[in-house]
């Protein structure tokens, strides 16, 4: 494995754990909204 191969795989891995952990803050989010509606 060369620097650039690892850099892009290491890029691509981050963006997913970022895109994974923002919609899981995004649908707790959505969550809370509607419970405090119901309210």
């Amino acid at each position: 494995m060369d620097a650039v191969a690892l850099g892009s795989i290491a890029a691509v891995v981050v963006t997913i754990i970022i895109f994974v952990v923002l919609s899981i803050r995004l649908k707790h989010l959505m969550d809370s909204t509607h419970s405090e509606d119901k309210d």
